[in-house]
């Protein structure tokens, strides 16, 4: 009789594998899903407020929540339609700003909340401010448009970059266009406008910035040579009275030194490369008459160290033989591959022999099947590049040929 069984259990197993029966097929218990979630809410004080969510179970339960400190706390509503999937009632002035979601709950207890929404009066900034460059006695202007009810505008201004602003006290700004003669004291400013509805609610716009028109139109870029070489880097901005200092950090760009050469004070900076120079990044502060300064992007001096051939994926099992490869350009390169067993958190040089080539290969254990790899490349400057991740799969069952009945 056991064998009997046997050959039925065995002879089921098999015949699911060539129907091609995986987990799939298999029927299990039901669990809540959301499949439509509820949507944000504009209107105004006396309109129906309406929201619904649409969710998959059995025997299921609704609790509409609301939350007045922008979903840090939540509390069930006591409106009557709070405990049905769709939720509505008459708009109060309390009410603009609130957030809510809905709580369902199936008849084992299990349960799921919803995406969070916003009931709001619709406001809105559609058009946002711009930079303006200008000269003292020019006339400046910035305009802001917005949607919403009742809309009442502040313009403000900050002269330490951001860090604190102040109302404007100037007639146009508690307009949406912003006006005024410039000042000697007004170059350099940052500004932006502080939009109310009727309900109370307020959206700020971006921060725009008063300056002479200066900027970089073009960055400079990486450079990648070796000691000896003619380094240059060169940068491009627009402005009146420019003048220009490079600058170098060793420290991939924690601190910066002013560059003491004789070409770091203009446009083109260039040097003839040194071996303590290899690694270095680099920019230029660019400043106008009026002293104020933009800051170009970060560049590298490296010797070209950069991977062109990343590692893939593998799937195997075990006792197969493993491999994964991985091209890089670069002086004196030397390889590294690291394994992890939790998803990357952690890393470890691999001690096996092909771990210090630019091939890594072994014949796959039990305990390597999932683990993640990749590969330190360093040049003979010390620069690093690690490459990205791969994954050792366990071949999958229907990659494995059938047995032969």
């Amino acid at each position: 009789m056991k064998k009997l069984l046997k050959k039925i259990v065995t002879f089921t197993l098999l015949f699911a594998i060539v129907l091609g029966y995986n987990s799939s097929n298999l029927v299990f218990a039901k669990n809540i899903v959301i499949t439509v979630q509820p949507k944000n809410f504009i209107g105004k004080v006396g309109d129906q407020f309406s929201a619904s969510v649409t969710a998959e179970g059995t025997g299921l339960s609704y609790q509409w929540q609301y939350s007045k400190d922008g979903g840090k706390s939540w509390k069930d509503s006591g409106m009557a339609s709070a405990k049905t999937a769709t939720y509505s009632f008459k708009i109060a002035s309390g009410d603009l700003g609130i957030n809510y979601r809905c709580v369902v709950r199936d008849s084992s207890g299990s349960s799921v909340i919803s995406e969070s929404r916003k009931l709001s009066t619709g406001l809105r900034i559609t058009v946002q401010p711009k930079d303006f460059a200008g000269k003292v006695g020019d006339q400046f202007s910035a305009s802001v448009t917005a949607e919403g009810t009742g809309l009442s505008y502040q313009w403000q201004y900050s002269k330490d970059g951001g860090k604190s602003w102040k109302d404007s006290g100037v007639a146009s700004a508690k307009t949406a266009t912003y006006s005024f003669k410039i000042a000697s004291g007004d170059m350099g400013i940052n500004y932006r406008c502080v939009v109310r509805d009727s309900s109370g609610s307020s959206v700020i716009s971006e921060s725009r910035k008063l300056s002479t028109g200066l900027r970089i139109t073009v960055q400079p870029k990486d450079f990648a040579g070796k000691v000896g070489d003619q380094f240059s880097a060169s940068v491009t901005a627009e402005g009146t009275g420019l003048s220009y200092q490079w600058q170098y950090s060793k420290d991939g760009g924690k601190s910066w030194k002013d560059s003491g050469v004789a070409s770091a004070k203009t446009a083109t900076y260039s040097f003839k490369i040194a071996s303590g120079d290899m690694g270095i990044n680099y920019r230029c502060v660019v400043r106008d008459s009026s002293g104020s300064s933009v800051i170009s992007e970060s560049r590298k001096l490296s010797t070209g160290l950069r991977i062109t051939v990343q590692p893939k994926d593998f799937a195997g099992k075990v006792g197969d033989q493993f491999s994964a490869s991985v091209t890089a350009e670069g002086t004196g390169l030397s390889y590294q591959w690291q394994y992890s067993k939790d998803g990357g958190k952690s890393w470890r040089n691999s001690g096996v022999a092909s771990a210090k080539t630019a091939t890594y290969s072994f014949k796959i254990a039990s305990g390597d099947l999932g683990i993640n790899y990749r590969c330190v490349v360093r040049d003979s400057f010390n620069n690093t590049i690690i490459t990205n991740i791969g994954t050792l799969n366990e071949m999958k069952n229907e990659d494995w040929e059938l047995p032969i009945m």
